[in-house]
C-alpha cells in the first residue's frame, strides 16, 4: 500500500510537470463538456483518473480516482463522466504534452548533421467486439478471411533516436492511416529529416511534405514503390539522379533527387530500394549516407513494442465504446517519465532517498 501511495504521490507530481494544472483547466473549460451544475468530481480529476488507470495497470476506474485523489464515484457515473468528455480535450493536451527533447550535445544518436531525425507511421489497437464498438467499426480483412477484432487506427510522429513522440492522430471514424499521417504534418519541428516508409511515397504526400517545409526547413527521406515512374531530369556524378514527380490536381512537378540502392535483409537477402530526398547536395549529403539512415526509420517499431508490450496487460483494450477506446489510447503516448512504470510501485524510484 505505501508504494501504491507513493506512485500516486509522483504521477502528480509527474502529471503537473507535463502539464499545469492552470492549463489543464483552460482545456477543459475550452473543450470541456458543459456543466449544468458543480460537478462533486472535477473533470480534472476524472482526466488524471483515467491517465493513472492506464499506467497503473491495474483496478478499476473507480478505484483509481479513489486511490488518487480520494474520492468516490459509482462505475456508472464514472462511465457516464467519461462518455461525456470529448475528445479534444485529450487532443489539445496531447498538443500541449508533446514536444521535441533531444539534445544534438547528449542525444546524438536523434539527428544526423544537426537535422533532427523525426518518423511518422502508422499503427492499429485491438478493441473487444462489443454492439457498440461493431456499429461504428469494421473488422478489417486480411487475405485469408476478417480480423478476429475491430481496430482502432493511430499515426504517430516520433522523435527517432529518442523514441519521444511528437504528435498523435487516433481514428475514431475508420479514417485510413494516410488521413491521419496527413494531420500530423503540421507538427513537423523546424530542422527535421521526416523519415517514412513506401506507403508515403507518393505524389500527393510529397506535395505536402513540400508545402510544410516552406513554412519550416526541413527535409524528407521517402522511401518508394518500384511501380513509380517519375521523370527522368539529370544524372549526377554519385549515381543519384534529379527526377520530375507529377502531383496531379493541376499541380506543378516536383523535382527531387532519387537514390537507388540494395540493402542486405535477414537471411543475406538482398533487396532493391529507392528513396526520394531534397537533400540535392551530394558533397554534403552522400547517397550511401542517406541509405544507411533510413535504417533508423525502424526505430518506430520500438515504439510501438514499448507501448503495446511493455506498457499494456492486454493484447486488447478494455473500452466498449470507439470515444472511450481513443481515450485510452491516446495516454499510452503522453511522455510520463521512464520511472512512472507499473513496475515502479514494487521498488524505489531511481532519485528517491
Amino acid at each position: 500500500m505505501h508504494n501504491t501511495s507513493r506512485f500516486s504521490t509522483d504521477f502528480l507530481l509527474a502529471f503537473r510537470t507535463l502539464i499545469s494544472n492552470a492549463c489543464l483547466g483552460a482545456i477543459l473549460r475550452h473543450h470541456g463538456p458543459s456543466k449544468r451544475s458543480p460537478a462533486r468530481v472535477s473533470a480534472s480529476c476524472i482526466v488524471k483518473a483515467l491517465v493513472f488507470h492506464l499506467l497503473r495497470g491495474t483496478g478499476t476506474v473507480t478505484e483509481n480516482l479513489q486511490l488518487l485523489h480520494q474520492e468516490k464515484l459509482s462505475p456508472s457515473s464514472m462511465s457516464e463522466r467519461r462518455a461525456n468528455l470529448p475528445f479534444k480535450v485529450f487532443q489539445t493536451i496531447l498538443g500541449s504534452a508533446l514536444r521535441p527533447k533531444a539534445q544534438e550535445e547528449t542525444h546524438p544518436e536523434a539527428f544526423y548533421k544537426s537535422w533532427r531525425l523525426v518518423g511518422i507511421d502508422g499503427t492499429q489497437f485491438s478493441v473487444s467486439n462489443t454492439p457498440l464498438i461493431l456499429t461504428n467499426l469494421t473488422k478489417a480483412a486480411s487475405r485469408r478471411m476478417k480480423a478476429a477484432f475491430a481496430k482502432v487506427g493511430a499515426a504517430v510522429l516520433v522523435e527517432l533516436g529518442v523514441h519521444n513522440p511528437l504528435a498523435v492522430e487516433i481514428g475514431q471514424k475508420e479514417e485510413s492511416e494516410m488521413v491521419l499521417s496527413k494531420r500530423l504534418l503540421a507538427r513537423l519541428p523546424a530542422k527535421c529529416v521526416a523519415i517514412c516508409d513506401r506507403y508515403y511515397g507518393v505524389g500527393p504526400f510529397l506535395a505536402l511534405l513540400v508545402e510544410r517545409f516552406a513554412e519550416v526547413p526541413g527535409a524528407f527521406l521517402l522511401r518508394v514503390r518500384g511501380n513509380i515512374a517519375p521523370t527522368f531530369v539529370k544524372r549526377l556524378s554519385d549515381g543519384s539522379a534529379l527526377v520530375s514527380v507529377k502531383i496531379g490536381g493541376g499541380q506543378a512537378p516536383i523535382v527531387v533527387r532519387e537514390i537507388r540502392g540494395r540493402v542486405l535483409r535477414a537471411k543475406s537477402r538482398w533487396v532493391d530500394v529507392r528513396f526520394w530526398t531534397n537533400f540535392l547536395d551530394i558533397e554534403q549529403y552522400p547517397a550511401k549516407e542517406l541509405l544507411a539512415l533510413y535504417a533508423r526509420r525502424w526505430e518506430h517499431e520500438l515504439v510501438y513494442r514499448q507501448i503495446k508490450v511493455d506498457m499494456r496487460q492486454s493484447a486488447l483494450l478494455k473500452s466498449h465504446t470507439v470515444h472511450t477506446a481513443a481515450q485510452e489510447v491516446g495516454p499510452l503516448f503522453w511522455p510520463m517519465p521512464s520511472w512512472l512504470n507499473p513496475e515502479s510501485m514494487s521498488r524505489r524510484r531511481p532519485d528517491a532517498k
